[in-house]
């Protein structure tokens, strides 16, 4: 008989950020984030909760143009909503819907919206000194992004078969 233990250790899990409604998520390496839950705490990701979750039909000074389309369309768009931080170990599963890196997928039910959702924030608070942090190689992505603008072209993921932006995703400009 041993007098030692073996116990299984389990490498940090992996978290995002889900809308659970409309099935959409925030992937935090686009945004310069790790994975880790204090990672995403420590990182610029909550500042675009912000935007999100914005939940007034009054208007005042700092509040965002809400006459820019851009900004409109993600300005309180997630407010009202069941939203979880969704870890890779949980049993529920959600987070292997939205990422699967074993088998380089994403559900096309979920979509990543983190690159329309940017834009609006760059948008919205429109200082230098405020940018959101690095892409964490997702640099390519984000730049093609921004040469489209978002006008009407779908942004495929990496990820081999992964689904494109919806129509309500797409931001139609001018």
């Amino acid at each position: 008989m041993s007098f030692w233990k073996i116990r299984m250790i389990k490498m940090g899990q992996y978290y995002m950020i889900a809308n659970l409604d409309k099935k959409e998520f925030l992937y935090p390496h686009k945004m310069g984030s790790g994975l880790k839950l204090w990672e995403i705490a420590a990182s610029d990701l909550p500042r675009v909760l912000v935007l999100l979750l914005q939940d007034s039909d009054g208007r005042g000074g700092g509040d965002g143009d809400i006459d820019n389309p851009v900004i409109s369309k993600f300005c309180g768009r997630w407010a009202g909503d069941r939203l979880a931080i969704v870890g890779d170990y949980d049993s529920k599963n959600i987070y292997g819907q939205m990422h699967d890196e074993e088998q380089e997928h994403y559900d096309p039910e979920w979509v990543d919206i983190f690159y329309p959702v940017r834009f609006a924030y760059e948008k919205w608070i429109d200082y230098e000194d405020y940018r959101l942090g690095r892409t964490w190689g997702h640099e390519e992505e984000w730049n093609a992004y921004l040469k489209t603008r978002g006008e009407g072209v779908d942004l495929k993921s990496p990820k081999e078969g992964a689904g494109s932006l919806r129509p309500d995703m797409i931001l139609r400009l001018g």
